[in-house]
């Protein structure tokens, strides 16, 4: 454990931004994915499930890992 471990503490969340910015990026790729298939073929794939299911998952595990890091810290 180095210095800035240290000081960070038990539940600190180290990337929280960096889960919000991976989604973001994510569902953007998948938007313009989703718009050059309906522009090439007249209809959307499977792009709006993958999105939906992304955002899920996003949030279950967000919301999974602040009740783990609030129970490590007692709150």
């Amino acid at each position: 454990m180095n210095e800035n471990d240290e000081k960070k503490g038990d539940g600190y969340d180290s990337y929280p931004g960096a889960s919000r910015a991976t989604l973001a990026v994510l569902i953007v790729v998948i938007l313009i994915w989703a718009f050059y298939d309906y522009y090439k073929t007249g209809s959307t794939g499977f792009q709006w499930m993958l999105i939906s299911i992304a955002a899920v998952v996003f949030t279950i595990s967000s919301s999974y890992l602040k009740r783990k890091n609030s129970k490590k810290s007692g709150k």
